[in-house]
């Protein structure tokens, strides 16, 4: 997935705070996956549209510019959005705004012998396993952010990386977050940076739930199909 986190900055470094009087950066991220559980296909069905996920996506990540350490997470996110984009962009022009992250995997399924056949380099099926993972890194976070109000965001990043992760990285790999989990900015720090505190706070648990209830069936999906292994049987 990535072979490296991004080195932070020195550890006396400080993250700029946001003007309290703009907008918190969850009341600029809950609409974005408001539309993804609000569209006809997730709604009807909890298929995920993927113009909308993608979109979901790049807002979501924008989190990880306020943790130290974790640009590479962002940066790997955000390449395979950008493959899942490239193959959206495919499509006829018709089919991209009703295509939905499961019928882009079904087609790679149908047209390969089996979920490891499909899913090779710059494959629908390979990028959603790893951008799904690494968003469940997220959502892990979150969770556990939103459970404790006094958890510090190390222990509650690392929470995610348990969640999404760690079960998919060598010791090296593991060894590489753990560096970087001691450059991790304080609780306070980081959601100065984010709003104002008290309504970052507020505004926190309606994303996460949101981002939550779209990230259960897509787990699922991958699950049922394949593309995510069982753990014995894992090719990645």
């Amino acid at each position: 997935f990535f072979s490296c986190f991004t080195p932070s900055p020195p550890l006396c470094a400080k993250l700029k705070p946001r003007d309290p009087s703009l907008m918190s950066f969850f009341e600029e991220t809950l609409p974005k996956w408001a539309a993804v559980a609000e569209s006809d296909a997730f709604a009807s069905g909890q298929q995920v549209p993927c113009k909308l996920f993608l979109d979901a996506t790049v807002q979501l990540i924008k989190i990880f510019d306020s943790i130290y350490g974790m640009g590479m997470v962002k940066d790997d996110i955000d390449g395979n959005r950008a493959k899942i984009e490239a193959n959206l962009l495919k499509l006829p022009a018709d089919a991209q705004p009703t295509a939905t992250l499961q019928s882009m995997c079904r087609a790679e399924l149908g047209a390969a012998k089996g979920a490891a056949a499909a899913s090779v380099e710059g494959s629908t099926c390979l990028a959603i396993l790893w951008l799904k993972r690494a968003l469940l890194l997220v959502e892990g976070m979150l969770e556990a952010l939103v459970a404790d109000a006094k958890a510090e965001l190390a222990d509650c990043v690392n929470k995610g990386y348990e969640k999404g992760l760690k079960m998919h990285h060598n010791m090296i790999m593991k060894g590489v977050f753990n560096t970087a989990y001691h450059t991790i900015p304080y609780r306070a720090e980081f959601t100065k940076a984010l709003g104002d505190p008290a309504k970052v706070e507020a505004d926190m648990p309606a994303v996460w739930k949101t981002f939550a209830a779209i990230m259960m069936p897509l787990d699922a999906f991958l699950k049922e199909t394949k593309i995510e292994p069982p753990p014995s049987d894992s090719w990645w």
